[in-house]
């Protein structure tokens, strides 16, 4: 497995640092010929969801990089791109800065070939869904996710899920979740977005059967029947009107399980008032796990597909590894 980032090394340009676990609070400083210069590498994915023209964006996205005086090279995804290799290799070249303009997917890719590294991650979000932007507080207007990224800010040490060979930094499934992602075609996906994983969770609750599975977790064996077994960098629905989140519990050096038996739309309508009012659950419909270094899926009888932040990455068994501040992100200084 890649190696895990070291706490406490200074970021070249930094101009005030304070630390707490994995985390340093600066700003990346306008040019001065007595401070190191800003070396940036800029991934760009021309086609994400919420670009309607990749060329004009990465047009003003150079001219404010040009204000900041900052160096800096762009690297725009081609389809059959290993990106995280490409990243990799920027790292590896030495550069200060690593800024990733796309969705969660093009997201996901980047930080693989960050794992190990102390280099700041900045995250642009344009894609659909952009939820780990959405998660860890960057602003969702591009202007203003770059101006976070040039000004003052925080670098937080983000947590990851290995698993199947890759960091996920979202979630893992098995279950509705996964067979729904699996049945969604890729040219739905880049002209419905999410809608099109909706559609298909919607059909496959309807007689989605619930299956028997083990979970180890952290050492302690649990059978339960599920639909759904979702597994969460952080928490959910703890704040509203965020799905995701809040921050700090992608930092927490923990992952959540939660356990989930629905057999109609009505059943899940309960699950989801109960979680968001924070009633106790009655029976096993729903169940919540915390899990601090590593845990296990393993299906009865069949092997079940498991999808990693939005992609199909294996099937059951799974054994899943938490690695505490596995990446660092650049997030506002809301202290």
């Amino acid at each position: 497995m890649p190696g895990k980032p070291a706490a406490g090394q200074r970021f070249p340009a930094i101009t005030k640092v304070v630390h707490t676990r994995a985390l340093a609070q600066y700003s990346l400083p306008r040019y001065s010929g007595f401070q190191v210069m800003v070396n940036a590498f800029v991934v760009i994915n021309p086609v994400s969801g919420s670009l309607s023209d990749g060329k004009t964006f990465r047009t003003m996205l150079s001219q404010r990089l040009d204000d900041a005086r900052w160096r800096y090279s762009i690297h725009e995804t081609q389809e059959n791109d290993d990106l995280s290799a490409v990243v990799r290799d920027a790292c590896e070249r030495g550069v200060t800065l690593v800024i990733v303009a796309g969705g969660d997917g093009t997201v996901g890719e980047v930080v693989n070939g960050m794992v190990g590294t102390t280099v700041p991650l900045g995250l642009v979000p344009v894609g659909t869904g952009n939820l780990f932007a959405r998660a860890v507080g960057v602003p969702l207007r591009w202007e203003e996710a770059l101006a976070l990224i040039i000004g003052e800010h925080r670098v937080i040490g983000v947590d990851s899920m290995y698993a199947a060979g890759r960091h996920c930094i979202l979630n893992i499934s098995t279950g509705i979740s996964s067979s729904s992602i699996y049945d969604t075609p890729r040219k739905d996906k880049r002209r419905f977005g999410i809608l099109a994983y909706v559609w298909r969770v919607v059909g496959h609750i309807f007689g989605f059967k619930s299956y028997r599975f083990d979970l180890l977790l952290d050492g302690y064996l649990r059978t339960v029947d599920a639909t759904e077994l979702f597994v969460s960098n952080g928490t959910m629905v703890e704040d509203l009107p965020n799905l995701l989140g809040p921050q700090p519990t992608y930092c927490d050096g923990r992952i959540d399980v939660y356990v989930v038996n629905g057999r109609s739309v009505y059943d899940y309508l309960v699950i989801i008032l109960r979680t968001i009012f924070r009633r106790p659950a009655r029976d096993e419909k729903f169940i919540h796990f915390s899990v601090f270094k590593r845990m296990t899926i393993t299906a009865h009888r069949k092997s079940r597909l498991v999808q990693g932040d939005g992609e199909v990455i294996s099937t059951t068994p799974v054994e899943i590894e938490v690695v505490p501040a596995a990446v660092r992100i650049i997030v506002p200084d809301r202290e």
